[in-house]
Order: C-alpha cells, then sequence, then structure tokens
C-alpha cells in the first residue's frame, strides 16, 4: 500500500525540521568529531555563546542532588562511601604520592592536589596553574587538572587547590600504585589596553612543606538488568542497521567542565541504514516509488531522553538548572 500525500509531506517536514541526517553505523565513527557538534547543539539549548571558564570541581554538589532518573538497560549508580587525603612527598622537584591499597577498585572523584601557596613569589595579576603526570624516566608529561588564580584570591589563600579531571584520576589510581606530579604555572599581567598578556611558563619546584591530593570516593551497584526494547548499536560486522549509538564524556575536563551535573554525559543518537528493514515494513511501497534516495537509509530518532543539567552561566559560577529534551535520543525509527 503506497503512503498517502499527507502522509509524505508529514516525513518531508520532520526531515526538515529536526535536521535529520542519514548516516551508515560504523565502528570508525569519529568520536571527536561527534562531541564537538553535540557540545555546539548543547550550547545553543543552554543559552550560551562559548563554554564559560570555570570548574565543576569548584563546587561541592553531587549528582544525587538533582534526583536524576536514569532509564537505560543497565544502570550503574555509585554510593559516597567518605573522602580522604593522600599526602605527597616532595622529591627533586616533583610531588611523589603512594595511594592506599582502600581505594583500588573504587571510584575516585573529586580530585584537588593542595600545595602551599608561599611557592609563588612573583608578579602577576592571574596565573594559569596546570598539574602534569611525569613518568619516572621523563618521556611522559600530561596534563591531568588546571585551576587560574587572581592575585587577590592568591592573596587571601594560604593553600592553592588544583582541580584533577575525573577520568585521569580514575587512571591514576587504578593503573598506578605510585606516581609522580610536577605542576606549572603561566603568569599574566594586565597591559596598559587592559588585556592580559601571558608570560612564559615557569615550572615550580616543590622542595618542602606537606602538598596532599583530597578526594572523595565511591562504591557502584548495578540494578537489576531489564531487556531493552531499543535496538542498540553492538559494534559487529553484521550491524548496519538503524540501531542506537552511545558515547560517554567526563564533563571534568574542558570544555565540557562548566556543567556540575550530571558528572557524565552519555550521548546518544541513531545511526545506520533502513534498507534492510525497510522492505518488512510499511515503508516498502513508499520507499520503492520514492525518486529521492536519502530516503531509503533515514534513520531518525522517534523518541527523545531528558536530561537534567547544572551548568555555569558565566565565569562568575552564576548556577542554573534547565531540562534539555531534544539532544538525546531514546529510540530509533526508520523512515
Amino acid at each position: 500500500m503506497r503512503k498517502s500525500f499527507f502522509s509524505r509531506l508529514v516525513i518531508a517536514f520532520l526531515i526538515i525540521h529536526n535536521d535529520l541526517v542519514c548516516v551508515p553505523a560504523t565502528s570508525e565513527r569519529d568520536k571527536e568529531m561527534f562531541e564537538d557538534e553535540f557540545l555546539k547543539r548543547l550550547l545553543h539549548e543552554l543559552d550560551l555563546t562559548t563554554p564559560p571558564n570555570i570548574n565543576r570541581n569548584d563546587f561541592p554538589i553531587l549528582d544525587d542532588y538533582l534526583d536524576i532518573e536514569e532509564e537505560s538497560s543497565t544502570l550503574e549508580k555509585k554510593i559516597l562511601e567518605g573522602t580522604s587525603l593522600t599526602i605527597g612527598k616532595p622529591f627533586e622537584g616533583r610531588i611523589h604520592f603512594r595511594m592506599p591499597s582502600t581505594i583500588y577498585n573504587k571510584i575516585i572523584e573529586n580530585g584537588k592536589l593542595v600545595i602551599p601557596s608561599s611557592i609563588i613569589n612573583f608578579d602577576y595579576d592571574v596565573i594559569d596553574l596546570k598539574v602534569f603526570h611525569i613518568l619516572e624516566n621523563g618521556t611522559y608529561r600530561k596534563i591531568i587538572g588546571d585551576r587560574k588564580y587572581t592575585f587577590e584570591e592568591m592573596s587571601k589563600a594560604n593553600e592553592i587547590e588544583i582541580s584533577i579531571y575525573n577520568d585521569e584520576l580514575s587512571r591514576l589510581t587504578s593503573t598506578f600504585i605510585e606516581f609522580d606530579l610536577e605542576i606549572s604555572g603561566t603568569p599574566y599581567k594586565y597591559n596598559n589596553d587592559n588585556y592580559l598578556l601571558p608570560s612564559e611558563e615557569i615550572l615550580f619546584k616543590i622542595i618542602n612543606g606537606n602538598p596532599y591530593i583530597t578526594y572523595s570516593f565511591f562504591t557502584k551497584y548495578n540494578k537489576r538488568k531489564v531487556r531493552s526494547e531499543h535496538n542498540t548499536c553492538d559494534k559487529t560486522v553484521n550491524d548496519g542497521s538503524c540501531c542506537l549509538q552511545s558515547f560517554k564524556f567526563d564533563v571534568s575536563k574542558p570544555p565540557w567542565n562548566f556543567i556540575i551535573s550530571p558528572s557524565v554525559l552519555e550521548i546518544k543518537s541513531c545511526v545506520g541504514s533502513c534498507i534492510k528493514n525497510d522492505r518488512a515494513t510499511v515503508n516498502s511501497n513508499f520507499i520503492r516509488y520514492s525518486e529521492e534516495t536519502q530516503h531509503k537509509t533515514c534513520c531518525y530518532a522517534s523518541e527523545y531522553e531528558t536530561i537534567k543539567v547544572l551548568y555555569a552561566t558565566d565565569n562568575l559560577g552564576t548556577l542554573q538548572f534547565k531540562n534539555v529534551t531534544n539532544l538525546i535520543a531514546k529510540t530509533c525509527s526508520c523512515y
């Protein structure tokens, strides 16, 4: 049975007004491009032009505060056990840490490296501090945390707190029993036109004091698995049909760290081909007679999840809630 003119008109309207793109499901999909595109759309939904320069670890707010109801087929939640600190040992300008065995197999988040403020003894208006993970042979140097301080903020602080990205903290505590950290800073000064101009990066040598890392640790439990009603991509060679594909992003890292909660964004989209499905559906006649080939493989989101987001609206840390209703796919269908 052929589709009516009205049905075709509705389909065309949905395609135009929902910015639908028909794409094949592939395990080689570029995650970074997907992340960049989603960030642009999320900023638009939150009425932001650029991500605010703010760090979520500066806000003592847990995901449970939002009371978000997830509807995933496998729900994994975490239970806060407590907070702790591990004292480091200054060694050759670096800080050596040995993590306790009690945190193994735990979820470690909200980490901060705390060092004495006396290490900064020069003139500046703003300083951009970074924490690096260094291997013993010096061949590996990766940024794992950062924070900016104004001179006024630093003058009132006895200690410097630098937030560590959640995924990097998890990697350190699960992969390395011991590790070395290094701290650098880039000073900025205002010129006569009130523009901040950077100076050369300075590597700080920690030779005394008691630097330490604070963190929260959680246990996790799994809810009973429920058979999903939605066709999810299984990443096999036969996986080319219309399905739900998901990516997870840790929002403790730039440019996502203006999002205070949730701590992990699971982004879902509909990908794949509808050709082999449509031969056996009510759409088959319409597709066979359609002259527009794009309709033959159009997999679209027929239903969306609602996600409650707590985010910073500016660089001052002004917080706001918003329900995002049309970005994360829940159910996929074929035209």
